[in-house]
């Protein structure tokens, strides 16, 4: 295009109805080369400055277009065209990248977006990008403040383009700051002393520090505090066996998922079908060391792609006679009104519209299993000792040690990373992810010490009160993380409890378990028990105070 262009009649109209000076109107067209007299051929090295409120579209909702009348497929021109690409990356990743390479060497960037690309997986292209083009300068994290109507989780992101690619230089420091509003003020009044809090408050972040696999935002003791617990313990993953599975998806619950009525009654019809019936497990049920079952179930139908059943190759009217013939009640309930239509229109199904979709690891939900709510404010993990199959709103791994494991995670050392490695959402949540928690480090353990934190979990897991055995549990994985420190005051745990009777309950199990770790517990709350002085000179320690938030 040439700048005495003729527009054609709709690039007319949107030109003409495009109002500047509208802050919530976009302009439904870019033309670089008529707007500002750039080379159509040139695709970076233009602007001065470049600042940005990018539009937050998930992934999910880049759909397609059309260039020359022709379909074009959204994510894979992304890909094409952009070096950050993810295929779970939300669209605002990709504006990073072209502002930047709009830049001239040297020109600065200013954006607004959400920071969750600063930890999951789909931001680790940008990650890397910025780090070898862009010197950054000034990072603010909001989370959960409410300084923005519009964005989650807000960050703001300066930085300037390198002259040359390459490596950050030892000296290239930011300045950062993790904004939090200050008791009784207004939020939005606290904003407006946002430059002097930033001059107050922000502290110095080395740029070589960010690293690809997920950016921490934070002051130096932080920092090394998280690496030191990486470095002691050892990934989860290389501990238990196989990874971290997610829950199974329906794509229709109304259909698949029982109550215990409704298993009566498909039972009463058809006494076979209890046979693909299995106990089931909804997000909400899985609690921190137990679960809480309301009784659910599910019509467990696998795809053809993982079993044989007698319609397993057929055409479709032929499997689904078969279908008919085979579980006659469950074939009434998936048919009856619009559930058939509801079925066939889901996105996730198996080879045929009543099958569940493809899964490669039903086995082992049936297995003893550690699990997980997908979103927490707090660790949530317990041990499933009954073989629940659980909804995808939760995550399990197997492990000869579940119990000990399970309590580390549930831990205050475990809390303190899930708030450095999972992606925050509202109201002080965050959203597990699978990679991270298999990255996870478990602290090496003695048997006996494994053991006396085992009694613990298995008590909770069985009712005991938590806050005194959660302490002492609490203290138990600071002793394994941070040995040398507890040690040096003559602070040790493990020995005390020992002292104080507590492997005697090794023997016990369910409520009598539970009751003896009720009864034994009172000395963690007598001022004259060693063990009690302990925990409270646990404080002393700094690494307990920062990861307990008392600093």
């Amino acid at each position: 295009m040439t700048r005495d262009h003729a527009f054609a009649s709709d690039d007319a109209r949107k030109l003409a109805a495009w109002d500047p000076f509208d802050p919530n109107a976009f302009a439904p067209f870019f033309d670089g080369e008529w707007m500002f007299g750039l080379d159509a051929s040139a695709d970076e090295g233009w602007f001065d400055i470049a600042f940005a409120n990018p539009p937050y579209i998930r992934q999910e909702k880049i759909e397609s277009f059309r260039v020359n009348n022709k379909p074009v497929v959204a994510k894979a021109q992304l890909k094409a065209d952009y070096k950050t690409f993810a295929g779970t990356a939300d669209i605002y990743v990709y504006f990073y990248e072209r502002a930047l390479r709009l830049l001239k060497p040297a020109g600065a960037l200013a954006f607004i977006t959400s920071n969750k690309w600063y930890r999951l997986p789909y931001g680790k292209g940008l990650r890397e990008w910025l780090a070898t083009n862009a010197r950054l300068l000034k990072i603010v994290e909001f989370d959960d403040a409410p300084v923005f109507e519009a964005i989650a989780y807000p960050t703001i992101l300066v930085a300037t383009r390198k002259p040359v690619p390459g490596k950050s230089d030892p000296n290239d420091l930011i300045h950062a700051l993790n904004w939090t509003p200050i008791d009784g003020e207004d939020p939005k009044e606290s904003v407006k002393r946002f430059p002097e809090r930033f001059a107050d408050e922000a502290f110095v972040l080395p740029q070589r520090e960010l690293a690809s696999s997920g950016w921490q935002i934070e002051p130096q003791a932080q920092r090394g505090l998280l690496e030191r617990v990486q470095a002691v313990g050892r990934p989860l993953l290389s501990l238990v066996d196989g990874r971290v599975s997610r829950g199974i998806t329906t794509g229709l619950n109304d259909a698949f998922v029982l109550n215990n009525e409704e298993r009566a009654e498909l039972v009463t019809k058809h006494p076979a079908s209890d046979r693909i019936i299995v106990p089931y497990l909804g997000g909400r049920e899985v609690k921190r060391w137990h679960v809480d079952s309301s009784g659910n179930w599910l019509i467990k139908l696998e795809s053809s792609a993982n079993v044989e059943h007698p319609w397993s190759g057929m055409a479709n009217r032929e499997a689904e006679e078969c279908f008919r013939k085979t579980w006659p009640a469950v074939f009434e309930r998936f048919t009856a009104g619009s559930m058939r239509q509801r079925l066939i229109d889901r996105d996730d199904q198996g080879r045929y519209y009543w099958e569940l979709r493809s899964c490669k690891y039903w086995d082992e939900f049936f297995l003893p299993k550690i699990i997980s709510t997908k979103i927490s404010s707090e660790p949530t993990f317990s041990v499933d000792t009954e073989g629940f199959v659980l909804a995808n709103t939760s995550y399990f791994l197997q492990s000869d040690h579940s119990f000990y494991h399970a309590a580390v995670l549930n831990s205050s050392v475990s809390n303190y990373i899930c708030r450095k490695v999972f992606a925050s959402k509202q109201g002080g949540f965050y959203e597990v992810q699978p990679a991270p928690l298999e990255k996870f480090p478990i602290p090496d353990a003695l048997d006996e010490q494994k053991t006396a934190i085992s009694i613990l979990a298995k008590s909770l897991h069985a009712g005991a009160d938590r806050p005194r055995l959660e302490a002492l549990i609490n203290a138990f994985v600071y002793e394994l993380f941070f040995a040398d420190e507890l040690h040096a005051r003559n602070l040790c745990p493990f020995a005390a409890a020992r002292e104080a009777g507590l492997m005697n309950l090794a023997a016990l199990e369910g409520p009598a378990l539970a009751r003896a770790a009720d009864d034994w517990s009172r000395h963690l709350a007598d001022p004259a028990h060693p063990l009690y002085a302990t925990l409270f000179d646990l404080q002393s320690i700094d690494a307990v105070r920062i990861i307990e938030g008392r600093t």
